[in-house]
This record gives structure tokens, C-alpha cells and sequence, in this order.
């Protein structure tokens, strides 16, 4: 059975794949040397990157990403942090 995809939705998904490539390639950047501005400005994209897909059927799927990746960065933030103390 062939089922028609819309364009708008082939772009969709081409603009998700794109979005979330940069995303997770900032995150890495980050990852390797982090400070506490870059982190700011990663944030502050993360939010204009949910707020992107607020009316789209991806929205939830963004959301949990973007929440993910910054509670990891939390958590080995505050892993380091326990490391430097002792």
C-alpha cells in the first residue's frame, strides 16, 4: 500500500534531523570544554529550539530532547563538582 507524505511534512523531518545534528554538536563542544557563559548561550538556544517547534507534531519529541541533554549536562556538572571537592 502506498500511503502520500506531504511535503511540509518531508521538510519537518528534514529540519528536526538538522536542528537536532546542531543541537547534539553544541552539546559535545560543550562537553569537552565547558564554562559556565557557553553553557548560558547553549540554554538559551535549547529554549529558542523548543519554542521553534511549539505548534508541530514534534514538540514533545524536542521537548524531551532538549530536557534530557541538559539534565545530563546538570548531572555531570554536579559530578565534577563532588570530584573537585575532594
Amino acid at each position: 500500500m502506498v500511503q502520500l507524505v506531504k511535503v511540509s511534512e518531508i521538510r519537518l523531518v528534514q529540519q528536526v534531523f538538522n536542528d537536532t545534528w546542531f543541537f547534539l554538536k553544541d552539546w559535545y563542544n560543550l562537553s569537552k570544554n565547558p564554562n559556565e557563559s557557553d553553557y548560558e548561550k547553549f540554554v538559551g538556544a535549547a529554549g529558542k529550539l523548543i519554542l521553534k517547534y511549539k505548534d508541530t507534531k514534534v514538540y514533545d519529541l524536542m521537548n524531551d530532547l532538549v530536557h534530557a541533554v541538559i539534565k545530563h549536562i546538570d548531572r555531570m556538572t554536579v559530578k565534577e563538582n563532588k570530584n573537585d571537592e575532594e
